[in-house]
């Protein structure tokens, strides 16, 4: 016996949470950002004392996972003769 309405409510209900997911990462990256901007300025005020590092906490700039070495391959296999580092 299928059951449309279960499948279709489950489906929702992940796209929903998928969403959700998407916008705490958005906070998170932005918390980080200002987190360390905040630890730029202390440096700036005080060159003697760094501030204790969060874990977890990601330079905005940082590459995700597998994307260098895409990026490297890439511009390999498009490269029209040899490139140095």
């Amino acid at each position: 016996m299928e059951r449309p309405n279960t499948v279709a409510g489950l489906l929702a209900k992940r796209d929903e949470l998928r969403w959700d997911l998407a916008e705490a990462e958005k906070v998170a990256k932005a918390l980080r950002i200002n987190i360390d901007h905040i630890d730029a300025t202390l440096r700036l005020f005080d060159g003697n004392g760094t501030p204790p590092r969060l874990r977890g906490a990601a330079v905005a700039h940082r590459a995700k996972r597998g994307e260098l070495q895409r990026f490297v391959l890439r511009q390999l296999r498009e490269a029209e003769g040899p490139l140095t580092s």
